[in-house]
């Protein structure tokens, strides 16, 4: 589970029932985005995660660096999402109910899906990545997630800077 702080620091913890009460998010993009170079092009991600306050604070800080997202529950609503959708990455929970992110992930790959999946657990263990990456995903990011270096991974496997890019609308 992610950590939660408010403006005076102290911890809260998000309660949503689901993620149709997560709040959408309003962020104005400008008209000059279809001339940015390659590096530069808003990227849109696909956040996998039957955790509604880890969906909100993963859409929030994406967001902060100018990515679009769409949220799914469990796995079976990311594999309808991703094959129906244009999504530069997924982040894949792999611990779900209905089907889990490793199977999600070999399904979706079955199915042609070649974009960047990028699994986020709690598992560290040698074996539990080698379990992720035989699954399909390209990147192990155990949780609690460093930003930064989810920044980085994202980065490396759409070839969007977005590790120093700040964009708040």
């Amino acid at each position: 589970m992610f950590e939660v702080k408010d403006n005076e620091g102290d911890k809260m913890m998000p309660s949503y029932r689901s993620v149709s009460s997560v709040p959408k998010l309003s962020i104005a993009y400008s008209s000059s985005s279809s001339r940015r170079p390659h590096n530069q092009r808003r990227l849109s991600a696909l956040i996998v995660d039957d955790a509604p306050e880890n969906l909100f604070l993963l859409s929030k800080i994406l967001a902060t660096r100018g990515i679009r997202v769409e949220l799914a529950v469990d796995g079976a609503e990311a594999i309808q999402k991703a094959l129906a959708g244009h999504h530069d990455f997924i982040l894949m929970d792999m611990e779900m109910p209905v089907i889990d992110g490793y199977d999600s992930t070999k399904i979706l790959r079955e199915n042609g899906y070649d974009r960047p999946i990028i699994a986020l657990t709690a598992h560290r263990q040698p074996k539990d990545h080698k379990k992720i990456l035989a699954a399909g995903c390209v990147a192990h990011l155990t949780k609690p997630i460093d930003f930064e270096l989810l920044f980085r991974t994202i980065s490396k496997w759409t070839d969007v800077d977005v590790k120093d890019r700040i964009d708040l609308g």
